[in-house]
């Protein structure tokens, strides 16, 4: 054997991370063909349902029920946080998604009635069988985290699982859960009362909305939510690529005209607003913030952001630490006192909300969790 050849198993620990390294350098230039193709096919007659049959068969809206379940809990622990009891109350959400967790979810905790709404087809009666049934293990678990009583959220759930099994259409068991799917939808053009909901909610969605569309959504919201309402957002400012890219930030190298072609329209499209643009949108749109948290990317502030990222365009002129969030959470109600003016920084929510926040991250969870974050818009899938 020569001199200094690897030996037995470090051979094939050499082996095995050559062939990882192949895989990832693979993997990261695939994100350009993927983004374009998505563009051109978002172009095409009956693209949404093209999309639709794709990811199925693709298995990309698989059905992640633990994953979804943590999202949407986020958003109810949030509004109790922020003071809010969603007994009785009237709510919205912005962008059903594929599975609607969150709006059953609502019901179960005793909301009045749900109103949510897409721009995209995407819920069937079997993803809300799906959803009901795999809520079933996690019902205590929700009840005591959102502070309702647990045998009355698990009555509602074996109704609503009941009249699902019996119906034939979607719309039969929504109904008779008090949830009202509209879709398609179209918030700007104003399609719901004044001051007629006590609770808005979205994840995952205020991203996937271009800038001017987005002013005048919040502008509606602020005109719907009555006077003591409350508004919880959760959204992922990072690049949704990053399970191809390995990187959070990557997109903020392209010009406005190269993203365009790769993330700025059709159905993969990404505004990249950062955190503070969002919090300066709901502000000019009459909203106070009460909360506003970014969990930052350690990893692209240490050695990506201006040395192998180096952004492009108004990003260059922003503070690195917007740039970095990879994960953002808002709590806003109309504008009648005090508004944060600076976002907390946090490892995850569930930090501050448990009453343990501390700056920081580590970077696999950081990588773990935009991936989870990266799929198409709305509390039912990312």
């Amino acid at each position: 054997m020569p001199k200094g050849a690897p030996e037995g198993g470090a051979a094939q620990g050499a082996g095995r991370g050559t062939a990882r390294g192949l895989r990832k350098a693979l993997k990261a230039k695939l994100w350009v063909p993927k983004a374009v193709g998505v563009n051109l096919l978002s172009r095409l007659p009956l693209a949404e349902q093209i999309h639709y049959n794709l990811q199925r068969l693709l298995g990309r809206h698989r059905l992640d029920a633990p994953e979804m379940f943590s999202r949407a809990l986020e958003l109810f622990r949030l509004h109790r946080h922020a003071g809010g009891d969603l007994s009785g109350k009237d709510v919205l959400e912005v962008g059903t998604g594929w599975f609607p967790f969150t709006p059953v979810m609502a019901h179960l905790l005793g909301a009045r009635s749900v109103v949510t709404v897409d721009v995209h087809p995407w819920l069937r009666l079997g993803n809300l069988i799906r959803t009901g049934e795999e809520l079933g293990p996690m019902l205590d678990d929700m009840a005591r985290r959102a502070g309702a009583e647990a045998e009355t959220v698990r009555e509602r759930h074996r109704r609503l699982l009941s009249a699902a099994r019996r119906a034939a259409e979607l719309q039969d068991v929504l109904q008779a859960a008090g949830i009202d799917y509209r879709c398609p939808c179209d918030l700007t053009e104003g399609p719901l009362p004044a001051e007629s909901f006590d609770v808005v909610f979205s994840s995952n969605v205020l991203e996937h909305i271009p800038p001017a569309e987005l002013r005048e959504i919040h502008r509606q919201i602020g005109r719907m939510l009555r006077p003591d309402g409350l508004v919880v957002h959760r959204l992922n400012p990072g690049d949704h690529f990053v399970e191809l890219t390995g990187s959070t930030v990557n997109f903020l190298r392209f010009s406005e005209g190269a993203w365009r072609w790769l993330g700025g329209s059709g159905l993969s499209y990404h505004n990249r607003l950062r955190s503070c643009e969002h919090a300066g949108i709901l502000r000019e749109a009459g909203l106070g913030l009460h909360l506003w948290a970014d969990a930052l990317d350690r990893k692209a502030l240490r050695s990506e952001l201006g040395r192998t990222v180096v952004p492009a365009g108004r990003f260059e002129r922003m503070p690195e630490e917007f740039l970095a969030a990879y994960y953002t959470w808002f709590v806003a109600g109309r504008a009648d006192g005090e508004s944060v003016t600076e976002p907390v920084r946090v490892r995850w929510i569930d930090a501050l909300l448990d009453g343990t926040a501390q700056e920081g991250d580590d970077d696999g969870a950081v990588e773990a969790a935009a991936r989870r974050g990266a799929g198409a818009p709305s509390s039912g899938s990312t």
